[in-house]
C-alpha cells in the first residue's frame, strides 16, 4: 500500500522528516493539491493511506470521497471538515463575508 500526505497550506515537507512510519511517502504541496495533481496521480494507484494536514486534510476528505476503493486508510491531522459555514446544519465555519475580506487582503 502506498502512502500520501497532502501537506497544508505553508507547511514543508521537511516537517515530516521525524515521522518513521512515513519515510517514502509522496508528500504534495498545497499548490500541487490545487493544481489536481494527486486526482492525477491516484489512477496509477491500487491501495492508498492518505494523510492530510490541515489544508491538506480538506484534500484528503475530498479524494477519499470520490476514490474510496482506493483510499483504505486516511488520517486527518488538525483538519478542518467544512471551511465556511453552514447555517442549515449549524457548522460554525468561517462567514462568507470573512473569506471575501481575506481575498481582499
Amino acid at each position: 500500500m502506498k502512502s500520501w500526505v497532502l501537506n497544508g497550506w505553508a507547511s514543508s515537507p521537511h516537517a515530516w522528516d521525524l515521522c518513521a512510519s512515513l519515510k517514502g511517502a509522496r508528500i504534495f504541496s498545497y499548490v500541487e493539491q490545487l493544481d489536481g495533481i494527486p486526482e492525477r496521480e491516484i489512477e496509477n494507484v491500487d491501495s492508498l493511506l492518505l494523510v492530510g494536514w490541515s489544508m491538506g486534510g480538506s484534500s484528503a476528505l475530498r479524494i477519499a470521497l470520490k476514490y474510496p476503493e482506493k483510499v483504505k486508510g486516511l488520517v486527518l491531522i488538525a483538519a478542518t471538515p467544512r471551511m465556511l459555514e453552514d447555517k442549515e446544519s449549524g457548522w460554525r465555519g468561517m462567514s462568507a463575508h470573512r473569506l471575501e475580506a481575506l481575498r481582499k487582503g
